[in-house]
């Protein structure tokens, strides 16, 4: 699988108080081969840190990950 070209599926991730699961979500999906995929992780206002921790967790990914801050109810 080559990260450089275009993704082929977008995962998209809506978290609210999410810190403490995130991280084996994140070596599941590093784990994923023979598809090109991009992870979206769309955060509602948490309140444990959730965002920081994915921008930890996104730095260090084998695949191209993006935060966005969402009102709560995104999911929709």
């Amino acid at each position: 699988m080559n990260q450089a070209s275009s993704p082929e599926l977008a995962v998209i991730v809506p978290t609210l108080d999410e810190v403490q699961t995130l991280p084996a979500l994140f070596v599941m999906l590093a784990r994923q081969e023979q598809v090109a995929f991009e992870v979206i992780v769309a955060d509602g206002g948490s309140t444990d840190g959730t965002p920081a921790r994915a921008r930890e967790l996104a730095a260090q990914a084998p695949f191209p990950c993006h935060l966005l801050n969402c009102e709560r109810g995104r999911a929709r």
